[in-house]
């Protein structure tokens, strides 16, 4: 690899991107010149018609039932309060509030509190969507506070009682804050979102012009014959992709910061904002690596599409759930954990709100810095791999789902129709399942894995015109593989809930997500057998006839081990759970294995079933269970079971693996 070829080729494509107008005007002009206008240009307008709205007159209607000196005080006060006009009596008020002529009703009825005082009650009637009829209501009230500061002041003066007698605290404020705290709280709220979508609206620029843009244009083949190796022409195009999404970063945050000083400095023009030279330079050391990461990503769509229109709609969503991600640092009551540094995109959004506060843990820092370089390394070194892919690099057929399958039928069993059915499936789940189980969790979860697991599968094949037998592996096995799943089910159950216990630990479980599980165990005048039957049984046959069947069989042209990825992957998607998502996908893992390995769809299911057989024997009679006290204490597995479970499945495992042909997982047919 020579490192002058590398700098030729990112020279080249350093020039060209700077050639494209797109370039200029996304990465130096927007960050430039659009910001200042319009942060700048948004702050006047908005002071100009705040002035406006203040300096305008709001009318009111008083309906007096009191008709007692208080009252005649109170209308008093507010006609002569300054831009409140009281309308003279009318019969259609109510309409005129109602068409907004009229900003605020006030009602006045007067209440006794004893034979020698009575006390007068304001309601005060007003649309807070209104603004003016909001204007109105804080004008009213702040009149009736200070009225009723002086009658009671009248009060204790007719009885010859000194008004003091009334001050038991009195509260003063002192803000502590400078006005560079509070510029850095303003800009703890928005920074994180701007700059984790710059990073990849940077980084698209560049990356589809320079791939897909290639293809589009017919010079990717001529750049690949050149004297250039393939991985000098992917580092140096990377690196290109780097150097546009950094410089627009860099840009975009100096923008910012120069309009919100300027916006602070006029609010407090006697201040000098200072430039938080530490902040920024901790921010850009946190973001190299998270613009690696997203540049690495739309490197790996523009390589995959075939033209840059399919290259931005990639981009597109990767953006959104970017952004939604983003915006978590904006919420209340978020705080910056160890397992939040973990958490790709939010650990850095919540990094750069606790730098500009200047609450910055570095343990947390380092923590978000490590995992998202690890990230980097991960979509870095997937990304160049595609690269290689010939296969990939000049896709230039769509991909066929419904047509070309067996006997004229459609091509369900493709990775491209197992997604889209698999999201169609999610978005059932998601609107239709939760909401059958919300309103009766047990009939709910019966029906949710009928209707939206079990018989899409069936139609698939039926219209897939499919062998049923074949497709879902519906065929028997050994003998000793049903007893050997059995016992290895009890270590893996183990560790999977110590692994469980560990995320608990990191991201902790809420009380209700318990409560949850607690009330699927203890199904309200149900028998063992029947929930058994809802929680085990249910569950293994249908799930696994989905996961196991259909999708690890769609996925497999994919590979082996890609297909049991896939299939476990999608599994654990589909719980909707976050908090379990980890350990199911390693449980679908394993349920993959025990197909292919033993290419028998009844083996995956008994071991699903036992699981989850397991978690509801423990549930319910645990307390029962002689010497159970030794494994579980305060609901919580103990971690010193790990090595005897690890040992006992070392060993299942290999009685297992000898039980069966090690060469179906390769000869296994489709």
């Amino acid at each position: 690899m020579s490192i002058k070829k590398i700098f030729i080729v990112y020279r080249k494509e350093m020039l060209d991107l700077f050639r494209d107008r797109r370039t200029i005007i996304s990465s130096i002009v927007i960050p430039i010149i659009l910001y200042p206008v319009l942060m700048i240009g948004f702050n006047t307008l908005l002071s100009r018609q705040t002035v406006k709205l203040h300096e305008q007159e709001v009318i009111i209607y008083i309906i007096d039932n009191a008709q007692d000196e208080y009252s005649q005080l109170v209308y008093d006060k507010l006609e002569e309060t300054p831009r409140l006009q009281i309308l003279q009596p009318v019969e259609s008020y109510e309409q005129l509030f109602n068409e907004k002529l009229i900003q605020a009703l006030v009602t006045l009825d007067s209440e006794d509190i004893s034979d020698d005082f009575t006390y007068l009650n304001a309601k005060i009637t007003y649309n807070r969507v209104d603004e003016k009829s909001e204007l109105a209501y804080s004008i009213i009230s702040r009149v009736l506070r200070d009225l009723e500061k002086d009658m009671i002041g009248s009060r204790l003066r007719a009885i010859n009682i000194s008004e003091d007698i009334l001050k038991v605290i009195e509260i003063e404020a002192e803000d502590v804050a400078t006005e560079q705290q509070t510029l850095g709280m303003i800009l703890a709220r928005i920074l994180p979102y701007f700059l984790i979508l710059i990073s990849i609206s940077g980084a698209s620029v560049a990356a589809v012009d320079l791939v897909a843009g290639e293809k589009e244009r017919g010079t990717l083949e001529t750049i690949l014959v050149s004297a250039a190796k393939r991985s000098e022409l992917v580092l140096g195009k990377f690196s290109a992709v780097i150097s546009i999404s950094l410089i627009t970063v860099l840009l975009n945050l100096a923008s910012i910061f120069f309009s919100f000083r300027h916006l602070v400095s006029q609010a407090a023009q006697t201040v000098a904002i200072q430039i938080p030279f530490g902040s920024l330079f901790l921010i850009l050391i946190l973001m190299v690596p998270m613009i690696i990461f997203f540049a690495a990503i739309v490197f790996s769509f523009s390589t995959y599409s075939r033209n840059m229109k399919e290259s931005y709609s990639y981009t597109q969503p990767l953006m959104i759930v970017a952004m939604l991600l983003s915006l978590v640092s904006a919420l209340p009551a978020i705080d910056t954990t160890f397992g939040m540094t973990l958490i790709p995109v939010i650990n850095v959004s919540l990094m750069i709100k606790e730098i500009m506060l200047g609450d910055l843990n570095i343990a947390l820092y380092l923590s978000t810095l490590i995992s998202t370089c690890i990230l980097v390394v991960l979509a870095v070194a997937f990304s160049i791999r595609l690269f290689y892919k010939e296969e990939v690099l000049f896709r230039t057929t769509e991909d066929s789902l419904i047509t070309g399958g067996k006997k004229g039928g459609w091509k369900v069993l493709s990775p491209g129709f197992a997604m889209l059915f698999f999201i169609v499936i999610l978005l059932l789940f998601y609107y239709v399942g939760l909401s059958w189980q919300i309103r009766d969790l047990e009939q709910g979860l019966i029906r949710t894995l009928i209707f939206l697991v079990f018989l899409p599968i069936l139609i698939v094949i039926r219209f897939g015109k499919l062998d049923m037998k074949e497709t879902l592996s519906i065929r028997g096995t050994k003998p000793l593989n049903y007893i050997t799943i059995l016992l290895i089910s009890i270590p893996i159950f183990i560790l999977v809930n110590l692994l469980a216990q560990i995320i608990n630990i990191i991201y902790p479980f809420p009380e209700h997500y318990l409560e949850s599980f607690q009330q699927l165990f203890f199904l309200e005048g149900r028998t063992f057998w029947y929930s058994l039957f809802v929680i085990a049984l249910l569950p293994g046959i249908t799930e696994e006839v989905m996961f196991r069947g259909y999708f690890i069989k769609a996925f497999r042209e994919k590979g082996v081990w890609n297909s049991i990825l896939a299939s476990g992957i999608l599994f654990a998607v589909l719980h909707l759970d976050m908090f379990r998502f980890i350990p199911v996908a390693i449980l679908g893992f394993w349920l993959g294995y025990t197909l292919l390995r033993t290419r028998s769809i009844f083996i995956p299911i008994l071991a699903h079933t036992a699981n989850n057989a397991l978690a509801l024997i423990v549930a319910r009679y645990g307390d029962y269970i002689p010497g159970i006290q030794y494994i579980i204490k305060d609901d919580m597995i103990t971690w010193w079971t790990a090595v005897p479970a690890v040992i006992i499945l070392i060993l299942i495992f290999k009685v297992f693996n000898k039980t069966n042909d090690p060469l179906s997982l390769k000869e296994q047919p489709i």
